[in-house]
């Protein structure tokens, strides 16, 4: 599926009106735990901001929707890949081992571009290579284009 930057838009303006209605029970009891906020509107608010995807501007459900659009089979978020260490994924398609890593922070001097951060970094990628990984890295400005969907989907075999 070819996407034009108006399509984009107005997928995300469904995200939006779809935020404004009712929540899914998993943000409903997020909310109900956040007792400082006074309003509903307030609630939802600070509860979508909490669900983002790793590193993304958009919420983890506009993601796995947006890839859903793109005929993406829907990936593993935060999947933890390795039994002995806490490393994780961002998005894993499983039975295919592909993975995508969005790594933010690039030009604020974020943690992937710190030396020890890296080094650590270099030692998930080997690991992940070692166990039969296919990685592929996007910004968070990336995650929701066309270009990735394609990318994933060659990777993907489909």
């Amino acid at each position: 599926m070819n996407w034009t930057n108006n399509d984009l838009q107005n997928f995300l303006r469904r995200d939006q009106r779809a935020k404004q209605a009712a929540l899914p029970k998993s943000f409903a009891e997020m909310i109900e735990r956040m007792s400082k906020t006074t309003t509903v509107a307030e609630k939802q608010n600070k509860a979508l901001k909490t669900v983002m995807a790793h590193g993304s501007r958009y919420s983890l459900p506009v993601v796995l929707a947006w890839f859903a659009e793109c005929g993406l089979p829907e990936p593993m978020p935060e999947f933890r890949f390795h039994s002995e260490r806490l490393w994780r994924f961002d998005f894993c398609w499983v039975p295919q081992k592909v993975a995508c890593e969005v790594n933010g922070g690039l030009w604020t001097g974020g943690a992937h571009v710190r030396g020890a951060a890296l080094l650590r970094e270099y030692a998930k990628l080997n690991q992940a290579a070692a166990m039969g990984y296919r990685v592929m890295f996007v910004t968070p400005d990336q995650l929701c284009l066309v270009e990735t969907a394609n990318m994933i989907r060659i990777a993907l075999d489909i």
